[in-house]
């Protein structure tokens, strides 16, 4: 199973569709509703929430990620990936 492939105008999309439908539903129960500012609050929402992602999987936050950066960067300076792990586990670097 193939997962979700949401591009930008897919997520543009999406939010305008929430802020017209709280726009109607506001109008609807006799609310004076501001689009403008719901879709601002939606889209700073949402920049939060793609930084914090961003920001997650750009950096080694949870051990496993670090011990595999440790054992991607040995790699990387010549050693073969059953020499890197040996080296993990002995050391005892969790």
């Amino acid at each position: 199973m193939e997962k979700w492939k949401i591009n930008s105008e897919t997520a543009t999309a999406v939010a305008r569709l929430a802020v017209a439908l709280a726009v109607s539903v506001g109008a609807m129960f006799g609310f004076d509703v501001d689009g403008d500012g719901i879709e601002n609050a939606v889209l700073a929402v949402a920049s939060v929430a793609v930084m914090g992602w961003v920001w997650w999987r750009n950096n080694n936050v949870t051990l496993a990620a670090q011990e595999a950066g440790r054992v991607l960067r040995a790699i990387k300076g010549g050693s073969s990936a059953t020499e890197t792990v040996g080296e993990v586990d002995r050391d005892g670097d969790r």
